[in-house]
């Protein structure tokens, strides 16, 4: 990621994630059938899920970690702005700090998912 900087509601990163997942799924269904065989209904795609880790670092790493972790208590749906990928509308539904104790470096993990379905008309 060059350039920009990844963004959720006001926050903005402070320096890029190191790692991006976005996941891409789709509901189905296996329905058994009597001749021992079976079909799959598929039901839409589900919710993209945007996954990934990055570090905070320098004196600001825990107020820059702790800022974010204010929009998770929150809650709500934000826009979530990534340099390469399309704003979308996204809800943070997981933040880990993962690392033993420094002082001024966090390592942290996160996941988004989408918040409603765009159409694609």
């Amino acid at each position: 990621m060059s350039g920009t900087r990844m963004q959720f509601k006001n926050f903005v990163f402070p320096n890029n994630p190191t790692k991006y997942c976005a996941s891409f799924r789709r509901n189905t269904v296996v329905h058994d059938r009597l001749d021992g065989l079976w079909t799959v209904q598929e039901m839409g795609r589900t919710a993209r899920e945007f996954s990934g880790e990055g570090v905070f670092f320098g004196k600001d790493a825990y107020k820059s970690f702790k800022a974010l972790a204010q929009l998770f208590y929150a809650g709500g749906a934000g826009a979530l702005v990534h340099p390469q990928w399309a704003t979308t509308q996204a809800h943070l539904v997981e933040l880990t700090l993962d690392q033993e104790p420094r002082e001024d470096y966090v390592h942290y993990r996160f996941k988004f998912l989408e918040s409603a379905a765009i159409s694609e008309a």
